[in-house]
């Protein structure tokens, strides 16, 4: 598949209809919200922090017995001081940003924080000290792999630590991939592995596995120490290398071997910590299919077992649709993961939709849509769904036909509040305008794919039978202007954004005699065209020659299952896999 197919989405349907497991449904509780919140430390109102210092926010929240503490953390300027959902400030660049922190009980209770970002001293000491010549100037040494020997990831109930950097902004998902590491060898060893984020003596010693970015500060460490060396892996994407040192840390002669897992980035630090889960005999769809491993009393491995750097993915997003989820998967949804408030579609059932993708190598998702709202629909509240997607590093998307970061449901419960209330853009474009800038204020901040464009009402036409081709065109240009004009207001220009050609809006992109299509408009140029199967896997064309290098680059939208006329195929797919 041509490198410049940047997202492939494979339509879905999880038919799990003979699962019927029942989860007791607890009375619902008198909720108790906030009153007040209070940022403790630091106890000022400005904070000054030298560039590529961080700290970490205590918050106090009253009264104590609230139902949620579960907090929200933004920052006016991200290139200034970035704020991680665990509450670390990291200054970036030299000025000033507000960091703000609000309660998600829906008492919107709020305190903020002044951060004064300024020039790091160290940088100036650097500067004079490079204009002073030398005879020899500084390498920091390459490092230079040990003879092979064995790591052992557990042992006779006893497993090795997980180390982690508890001051980078994906320490939180990080964690959460930790854990499910260490499920995975306590169902194959019985061992229970500890999550630590210190090199002391009293909490690491023996054998342990470092995970992080080449951000992180002990992956940054032992690279400066010449211990590692992850310059190939650096601002690549969703790479991840993989090396075993010996005695890794000077002030800590108690740790005799350390598995790294370095990662270009969050998702590439993931995929390689569940890589070696896979090694154990661990296999993704140990959830879902219930594929249990083999169960042993030791797990070892050999450097060069282990030894690995992976390849950037040829195809950028990797995912699935949850589509036509009713009635077998929302059935068997019903029973096992709603909870006594929120939607049955929730952050626990997501969670081991996002575990399965990252097990996979996926990284993208459409949601559950027919009755549902991804982002309205969490049991403890309503976002927490697309709170948690941010952790896993899932980047959501939209269906073809819910732009804006919305669900269509979201539309279906909000609409008389938006205008007229048609999902009309020519009779109801100040409304729509409105409903779309909502989705990009509330979720733009989101790691997303947005999708643009708008189809009707119902996965059907926007304007009626009889209307030509070239109006068509000219009111999907108005609409998609108007988007890409809200996501500029919002501060979101860089968000990646695709349109789908999906049933009639694959004539509007190719157009006719008459009209030109979309596809000569420079208005799409840095967006992603999602080209669509017919449903039985039959496509008009691949990108040719002289198209396949277009800067927003292309994706391939396949059915698996289809719900629709002129028949449904909701328990055989539709076509071939040859043809994927």
């Amino acid at each position: 598949m041509c490198k410049k197919i940047i997202a492939w989405l494979m339509v879905l349907s999880f038919l799990i209809g003979a699962l019927y497991v029942h989860t007791p449904v607890t009375e619902a509780k008198k909720k108790v919200k906030a009153k007040q919140i209070k940022i403790t430390n630091p106890k000022k109102k400005q904070v000054t922090l030298e560039v590529g210092k961080k700290i970490k926010l205590k918050v106090k929240i009253l009264p104590k017995k609230v139902s949620s503490k579960k907090l929200k953390y933004t920052t006016s300027k991200k290139k200034v001081a970035s704020v991680s959902k665990k509450g670390v400030i990291k200054a970036k660049k030299k000025g000033t940003a507000k960091i703000t922190v609000t309660t998600t009980d829906g008492s919107k209770k709020k305190a903020s924080i002044k951060v004064k970002v300024v020039k790091n001293k160290m940088d100036n000491n650097i500067q004079n000290i490079a204009v002073v010549p030398t005879a020899t100037p500084y390498v920091i040494p390459t490092a230079t792999p040990l003879p092979d020997g064995i790591f052992t990831v557990a042992s006779s109930g006893a497993a090795a630590q997980i180390l982690l950097d508890e001051y980078t902004d994906d320490y939180e998902g990080m964690q959460l991939v930790a854990g499910m590491f260490s499920e995975d060898v306590k169902i194959v060893t019985g061992a229970d592995v500890q999550i630590v984020t210190e090199t002391k003596k009293e909490n690491l010693k023996g054998s342990v596995i470092i995970a992080g970015t080449t951000e992180s500060m002990y992956i940054k460490q032992l690279a400066s120490e010449g211990k590692i060396n992850v310059d190939d892996i650096k601002d690549k994407w969703e790479v991840y290398k993989i090396d075993v040192i010996e005695n890794p840390f000077a002030g800590n002669q108690d740790v005799e071997k350390a598995l790294v897992i370095a990662g270009s980035d969050k998702r590439g630090t993931m995929y390689g910590l569940l890589s070696i889960s896979e090694k154990m005999g661990v296999s993704p769809w140990v959830y879902w299919a219930d594929v249990n491993p083999e169960e042993k009393s030791e797990v070892s491995f050999r450097y060069s077992e282990l030894r690995t750097t992976s390849k950037e993915p040829s195809v950028k997003y990797r995912g699935i649709f949850l589509n036509d989820e009713e009635p077998a998967l929302g059935t068997w949804v019903n029973k096992k993961f709603k909870q006594s408030t929120g939607g049955k579609f929730n952050e626990l059932f997501y969670e081991k939709v996002f575990q399965l993708l990252l097990r996979l190598k996926g990284n993208y998702l459409w949601p559950a849509m027919w009755n549902s709202s991804f982002g309205a629909s969490g049991y403890d509240y309503p976002e927490a769904s697309a709170d948690l997607a941010n952790l896993y590093g899932i980047v959501m998307g939209t269906s073809h036909h819910e732009p804006m970061m919305l669900a269509h449901r979201d539309w279906l419960n909000n609409k008389s509040k938006y205008g007229n209330g048609e999902w009309d853009w020519v009779t109801n474009e100040d409304g729509l305008r409105e409903f779309f800038a909502y989705g990009a204020e509330h979720f733009g901040q989101n790691d997303n794919l947005c999708t643009i464009g708008m189809r009707g009402d119902g996965d059907a036409t926007m304007l009626p039978e009889g209307s030509t081709v070239e109006e068509n065109v000219t009111l999907l240009k108005q609409i998609i202007t108007a988007q890409k004009e809200i996501l500029a207001e919002k501060n979101l220009s860089d968000k990646p954004t695709m349109l789908a050609l999906y049933k009639e809006v694959e004539e509007y992109w190719y157009g006719d005699d008459e009209t030109e299509g979309l596809k000569e408009w420079d208005g799409l140029d840095d967006t992603i065209v999602l080209l669509a199967e017919d449903n039985y896997g039959n496509i008009r064309t691949l990108p040719t020659e002289d198209n396949r290098n277009r800067a927003g680059g292309w994706g391939m939208y396949y059915h698996f299952d289809y719900n629709g006329a002129p028949a449904s195929y909701q328990w055989t797919q539709t076509f071939q896999l040859q043809k994927v």
